[in-house]
């Protein structure tokens, strides 16, 4: 499945993301998508991952009630092709120059990336 996207299956849509796993410090574990700028943490892996679920379904949540996923996808440098339900992250490249928290998160080398899909 390609991360970092919207895909629309049977009228309903799935935002598709990419997020970077690190342990901060003994018994917190930290899950960081760059593409949206969202965090969550917990004491262990999955509790991290948890976490992030949480955050994310608030967030786009929030961003549907209030009309403005897409604008803020837009806003955080996502391409969206509405006509086809399909949005593109910003280059990894791109996200690197922007981000410190992914810059510091990938010169560890212990930290892990997974696919996260979240409900819209």
């Amino acid at each position: 499945m390609k991360t970092d996207t919207i895909i629309s299956t049977g009228g309903r849509l799935s935002l598709n993301v990419s997020v970077y796993l690190i342990k901060e410090s003994p018994g917190t574990f930290v899950a960081y998508c760059p593409s949206l700028d969202l965090t969550g943490a917990g004491g262990t892996e999955a509790d991290a991952r948890r976490s992030f679920g949480i955050v994310a379904d608030e967030y786009v949540s929030y961003c549907v009630s209030n009309g403005t996923l897409a604008a803020d996808l837009e806003a955080h440098g996502w391409r969206l092709r509405q006509d086809a339900g399909e949005a593109e992250e910003p280059a990894f490249d791109k996200m690197y120059r922007t981000s410190v928290a992914l810059r510091d998160i990938v010169s560890r080398p212990s930290y892990k990336k997974y696919a996260q899909s979240v409900p819209c």
